[in-house]
């Protein structure tokens, strides 16, 4: 008990502490969230028990305290998995950031396998570590997320990474509700896998459900905005993002981010025509100019 309380201690002082340097006009979610995506690089750790399973869907999730290199304490949820499937999480976390979108700091996590029942992912007893939220964060139901998601100021941006990463499993399990219609990503274990060609279509269920019900017209709205995020894409430094998930204990490191990285690469120049494929539009453009001409010619 005396340990729990400690740890309580340690939490609620953060959250205290966060509160009191929040702005005035400034909604608290919005300036943790800011704070939050400053640092790209991921981040190393060390897992302290108690280590508790949460989940076993795949590979093993617990929730424990972790320890920075620079001994800071954070409360995090951590993934038992293969060294690739590490590495992938790993990957799709630092471009989210990058890219400005609603993701907690990733970690590497050494678990000592005591702590887990002798569970562990791979040899290096390596886990994947994903911050928790200071504020209280929940799943939505399919029937809220529908009405809900409408109002996701970032739902766009992130339903077009979805279809970059060939990740098809956003909704509804892997999109955390926090307040004021924001969200955070979690868990990309389905995405870029192995069997994807550079041109598919994942079919992202997060920009199908923004699509739902639109028109022709309104595709082709929804498909400006979508182009408008793609060019960010075709602007990244690889060079510095295999810099900043490559974990410098592991040397082999490198080999595990290589393919997926040369495979974004190819994909960025053709999700134009991946986002056209999977909103279904059946044109490849609009002659507005040619309605327009004709119209003028007409008031003549």
């Amino acid at each position: 008990m005396t340990e729990f309380l400690i740890h309580l201690n340690f939490w609620n002082r953060d959250k205290l502490l966060f509160l009191s340097n929040t702005k005035k006009n400034e909604a608290p979610f919005e300036q943790y969230r800011k704070m939050s995506l400053n640092n790209y690089k991921v981040q190393i750790a060390t897992a302290y028990p108690p280590v508790r399973e949460v989940s076993t869907q795949r590979g093993t999730t617990f929730r424990a305290d972790i320890h920075t290199e620079e001994r800071i304490r954070k409360k995090a949820y951590l993934k038992l998995l293969k060294t690739e499937d590490v590495a992938k999480e790993i990957l799709c976390a630092t471009l989210a950031r990058k890219l400005h979108l609603p993701i907690k700091q990733a970690y590497y996590v050494n678990v000592d396998p005591s702590f887990v029942q002798g569970k562990s992912g791979n040899i290096h007893n390596l886990a994947f570590g994903l911050e928790e939220d200071i504020f209280p964060a929940r799943h939505l139901t399919s029937i809220q997320l529908s009405t809900e998601i409408l109002k996701w100021s970032s739902a766009v941006a992130c339903a077009v990474f979805d279809e970059w990463i060939v990740n098809g499993d956003r909704l509804p399990k892997n999109l955390m509700f926090v307040s004021n219609g924001e969200y955070w990503l979690i868990d990309h274990d389905e995405a870029l896998p192995k069997s994807a060609q550079v041109a598919c279509y994942s079919n992202s269920s997060l920009l199908q459900l923004l699509s739902k019900d639109m028109s022709e017209i309104e595709l082709y709205g929804l498909r400006r905005k979508a182009i408008g995020f793609i060019q960010e894409y075709m602007e990244i430094d690889w060079e510095e993002i295999l810099d900043l998930v490559c974990y410098k204990e592991l040397h082999s490191s490198p080999i595990y981010f290589l393919d997926h990285i040369e495979f974004l690469r190819k994909r960025a120049a053709l999700m134009e025509q991946v986002i056209t494929k999977s909103l279904g539009i059946r044109q490849q453009e609009m002659n507005f100019s040619v309605k327009e001409k004709s119209n003028n010619g007409s008031k003549k």
